[in-house]
């Protein structure tokens, strides 16, 4: 008896967590308009400019969005909309969260790199060349040496 009520509570549980996992199979549906009149608190002296420029930088997020929706990690998704839902939902934040998310995971693969370009070279492990120190960061070049200290400023009075 004790068995198949816990086999009851743990079927509850799982049946529990699949319902209320979230289903993310589309683009969110933002109000850019709404969006965009938010940010313009922020904008400068032309607030028609910012707005136009906004709803046309958060359209072709969406655009973008909906292109690669599918290849975002479902759980990815469902984090990424949850944290930027308030206080003004934007296709763009999605999209950057969703995009950082996908490098963090390829990173964190055995093996892992990002491509910086759309042939898909990656600079890891591209050796630096003389007087270059490798870049920790991928897709970045290597960096250079530092310039030496500056001679301290002789002080009045000392000679």
């Amino acid at each position: 008896m004790k068995m198949k009520a816990t086999a009851i509570l743990f079927a509850m549980i799982a049946a529990h967590e699949v319902l209320a996992a979230p289903k993310q199979a589309e683009v969110p549906k933002y109000d850019i308009a709404k969006t965009c009149r938010a940010a313009g608190a922020y904008a400068g002296s032309n607030k028609d400019l910012a707005y136009k420029g906004c709803v046309r930088d958060e359209s072709d997020a969406r655009a973008e969005l909906i292109r690669k929706w599918t290849q975002f990690n479902a759980q990815d998704r469902a984090d990424c909309i949850a944290q930027g839902a308030e206080p003004m939902p934007s296709y763009v934040e999605l999209l950057t969260c969703l995009e950082i998310s996908a490098e963090v995971s390829a990173l964190n693969s055995p093996g892992g790199r990002i491509r910086d370009n759309a042939a898909g070279a990656s600079s890891a492990g591209a050796k630096p060349n003389e007087g270059q120190q490798a870049n920790p960061l991928p897709g970045m070049p290597p960096l250079r040496e530092p310039d030496p200290p500056m001679p301290e400023p002789e002080k009045p009075g000392q000679n």
